[in-house]
């Protein structure tokens, strides 16, 4: 790229930055339903959501918990995300990519990165990839992921 394209481009963000800092506000979680009434408050959030995106856990078995992320994963919400998938100890977690309108690489970069983390600890990750070709196509560059269809009548 030449050096006044970049130039052109880092002044057009600048311009637009503040206004973005402005919408995007920080990650806010909500309380686990019942969590404080098990007395198992180290237990994560069953919820997670930020201006651009939530997930949400969508069902829980023995062992495996599926989380379904919406909206877009991006610079300003991956890590904050991926600490909060890593909270969820079991043996199988499951990320439901259905309703994710943008994934950044650096959200990508993220589930690798907890993917390995998981990994390490003998635990899975298993990924419900979306319909949408670009997404799955960030997938398979940072992958290897362990992809899983849904079953007919799943949620999501």
């Amino acid at each position: 790229m030449p050096r006044r394209a970049a130039r052109g481009l880092v002044r057009a963000w600048a311009q637009t930055a503040p206004r973005r800092q402005r919408r995007r506000g920080p990650a806010v979680t909500v309380p686990a339903e019942g969590a404080a009434m098990t007395g198992q408050p180290d237990l994560p959030s069953s919820t997670w959501s930020c201006t651009d995106g939530t997930a949400r856990v969508v069902s829980s078995e023995p062992g495996t918990v599926r989380v379904q992320l919406a909206g877009e994963i991006d610079l300003t919400n991956s890590d904050d995300l991926g600490r909060w998938l890593a909270e969820w100890h079991v043996a199988t977690l499951q990320i439901d990519l259905r309703q994710v309108r943008f994934l950044a690489v650096c959200g990508a970069r993220r589930l690798a990165v907890l993917r390995t983390e998981l990994d390490a600890g003998s635990r899975r990750l298993q990924v419900i990839p979306p319909d949408d070709v670009v997404i799955r196509r960030v997938l398979d560059a940072l992958g290897p992921f362990e992809l899983v269809e849904s079953e007919a009548g799943a949620p999501g």
